[in-house]
């Protein structure tokens, strides 16, 4: 299918000049003015003149040419002349002399061109004899000219040429554009042809040309004497492009970020404006030349769709393309260097680190972009990541989906979701929709991506809480939905990297909203997780809200539920010490110690039941690490707690009667279940250590 642009995409980048000063937007329309009037004092009777136009790549020389051709009065006929189209000094030559009997307008007359022809002809041979700089240079140059002259058929064609010329009672302007992309013997060639072939009066040159790569082609070639001074004795008068204004730099760098923010939609906080001031004032200088802006517009809008797409900061997709395109040899070492950058030290041993040095990175950055100025590279890796500074402090503002975070760099080198990461604005669009109108048309994406693989599963989960943390209201939708994933996740384990464990905060804080706002009772939450599962979101509660009282608050209508199990089940959850225990501490948490005081006295009518009790006090604790293993414990304030002082004391000495002295293991324990006669000798040597007096004391 083929690809249609759309009104307000951005047209592509192709390097092309200014026609005119229409769209001059660097100011130049005054040097421009010089350069015309300088031009347009020469005549149609003077000497052949060449004016050269100096600037490095890139730095608009072509606009430059193309604005002075417009502005030239209509009496001058401007040819352009294109020395890389033809080959070898004979055929430069006969290039040279069509290009100007095309621009004297004789080209219908064949007798004519041909005598153009003979001349190029009859000269080129000799313009290899002609030394282009040095002391010998005129002299030699004017010996050919005498030799030529004293043949008759050469100095009949001269003649007859300058005639043809001086009748067309005009100026010309041959145009030479991009000297400096010849090869060194193209570059020697063509000079001779200016300096020897085209001498006709009313003939003028501009030649625009780089001079630092001029000089290297005639150092290189070896041709000439003094590289550095040989553009003098060919052009007589030069003009310095002039450089992109520091004040001209930073508006065209905050209007290109500007086009940015609208080809991807992006807008900015005060932070971000912040942000985009310094980003222009640190770019800015670097923009020497309007094909730089150029290339880094073009990069920027043409990927602008991706910013979105890839959920990206804006500004640091500003900051990377920067470096990819100027910095490409740091930019293809931001992954080995990443997490350098984000901390600014370095390994220095096994267990310790040293902070990196500023002249470190220069040196870094020196050795893969030799090219670049590491102070100017250094100075945007500074506002990207926090590791790297100038100046003491670092200019790196902490913001979200910045490419400092290893979570987000990925998306920077691809510009895109890389496989294993999820979509931010999914997330944040379902959970809203959720929230406020109950649906969500993306419903089903968010579903296969919380109900898939673990590590996309985590990452969705964690990211949802991130973006819901600071909220303060839920919805009925949102909670059931997170619920169904419960259900969902029921039979996987609780062990770490498990999304059940990663989704229980983010329940935990919905739930807690949910209770608070009476959209949800705690005895729904409960019948929904299952009741042992609630004990772990209820725990959460201080977590998540980030706030001891409200969480109490909220955690009170589950512990009235679990009051009244205490007192109408009691016989169940005596065989069941996970969720005995855990309620007790529940409701002694949410109301006071003193709600359970004695709850569990009136179970107890003997020793039996007494130690049966107190069994239900025992607790596995799991760890988790290359392998699983519990410890068992007991839990001593929950049981003195519930069970009286009076009951306890009651008992004692039965307890210590009843000890055998069986030895047992507590820790490392490879399962929960231990044998029945183990469980109870550890709970007689707990209950025997227990002083009823003491146990008070220090809960008070």
């Amino acid at each position: 299918m083929a690809y249609e642009r759309h009104q307000h995409d951005p047209a592509p980048w192709a390097d092309e000049p200014l026609t005119d000063a229409t769209g001059d937007e660097l100011g130049r329309g005054p040097f421009v003015d010089t350069v015309v009037s300088q031009i347009s004092e020469s005549t149609a009777s003077d000497p052949s003149t060449v004016f050269g136009l100096v600037g490095e790549w890139g730095s608009g020389k072509t606009s430059i040419i193309q604005q002075v051709r417009s502005k030239l009065s209509d009496d001058w006929i401007v040819a352009d002349f294109t020395p890389w189209s033809s080959g070898d000094t004979s055929a430069m030559s006969f290039e040279f002399v069509s290009t100007l009997a095309d621009a004297l307008g004789v080209a219908a007359s064949g007798e004519t061109r041909a005598k153009f022809a003979r001349y190029a002809g009859f000269v080129a041979p000799l313009l290899n004899a002609v030394p282009l700089a040095g002391a010998a240079a005129g002299g030699v140059a004017n010996e050919v000219l005498a030799t030529l002259a004293s043949r008759p058929p050469w100095h009949k064609q001269f003649e007859e040429l300058s005639s043809t010329v001086a009748e067309v009672g005009t100026r010309v302007l041959v145009v030479i554009d991009d000297v400096d992309r010849l090869a060194g013997s193209e570059l020697m060639n063509l000079l001779r042809v200016v300096r020897l072939l085209g001498r006709f009066r009313g003939i003028h040159y501009l030649m625009a040309y780089d001079q630092a790569t001029i000089e290297e082609l005639l150092e290189v070639s070896g041709s000439v004497g003094r590289a550095t001074s040989f553009m003098e004795k060919i052009v007589q008068y030069p003009f310095e492009v002039p450089p992109i204004s520091r004040a001209a730099a930073l508006r065209l760098t905050h209007q290109t970020l500007s086009q940015l923010m609208e080809a991807s939609g992006a807008r900015l906080d005060d932070l971000g404006l912040q942000r985009e001031a310094e980003l222009a004032h640190v770019l800015a200088p670097m923009i020497r030349t309007p094909r730089t802006l150029g290339r880094f517009r073009s990069q920027l809008l043409a990927f602008a769709t991706h910013v979105r797409d890839a959920e990206l900061d804006v500004l640091d997709y500003a900051g990377v393309t920067w470096l990819r395109l100027e910095a490409h040899g740091v930019w293809s070492q931001l992954s080995r260097w990443h997490s350098e950058l984000k901390s600014g030290t370095r390994s220095a041993g096994l267990l310790t680190s040293e902070k990196i040095p500023l002249d470190d990175w220069l040196a870094r950055i020196r050795g893969v972009d030799p090219a670049g100025d590491p102070r100017d590279i250094a100075r945007v890796l500074d506002l990207l990541f926090p590791g790297i500074s100038l100046d003491e402090v670092s200019s790196h503002y902490a913001h979200p989906r910045s490419v400092a975070d290893e979570v987000y760099f990925g998306r920077y080198l691809l510009l895109a979701l890389p496989e294993d990461d999820v979509s931010d604005e999914l997330i944040a669009a379902v959970v809203d929709d959720l929230v406020d109108r109950g649906e969500s048309e993306r419903l089903d994406e968010l579903i296969a991506l919380l109900d898939g693989a673990d590590a996309t599963a985590n990452l969705g989960y964690k990211r949802a809480f991130e973006h819901r943390r600071d909220a303060s209201s839920t919805s009925r939708a949102l909670v059931e939905f997170l619920l169904e994933r419960v259900r969902r996740r029921l039979a996987d384990p609780r062990i770490p990297g498990s999304p059940r464990t990663t989704l229980t905060p983010w329940l935990a804080r919905e739930v807690a909203l949910s209770v608070e706002a009476g959209q949800a009772l705690a005895a729904d939450v409960i019948e929904a997780v299952g009741e042992v599962d609630s004990f772990t979101v209820i725990m959460q509660f201080t977590n998540v809200l980030r706030d001891r009282d409200r969480a109490k608050s909220i955690a009170r209508g589950f512990a009235d539920y679990w009051l009244n199990a205490v007192r109408t089940r009691k016989d169940e959850l005596l065989d069941d010490h996970i969720r005995l225990t855990s309620s007790i501490e529940l409701i002694a948490w949410s109301y006071g110690v003193e709600m359970v005081e004695g709850i569990l006295d009136n179970a107890i009518d003997s020793f039996d039941s007494y130690v049966r009790v107190a069994s239900a006090f025992v607790r596995f604790s799991r760890w988790v690490g290359s392998d699983i293993t519990y410890e068992m414990r007991f839990a001593q304030p929950e049981f003195a707690a519930v069970v009286s002082t009076d009951t306890r004391s009651r008992f004692l000495e039965q307890v210590k009667a009843a000890r055998t002295g069986l030895s047992y293991q507590l820790d490392d324990l490879p399962s929960p279940d231990v044998d029945p006669s183990v469980l109870r000798e550890f709970v007689l040597d707990s209950l025997s250590l227990d002083a009823p007096g003491r146990t008070e004391e220090a809960q008070a």
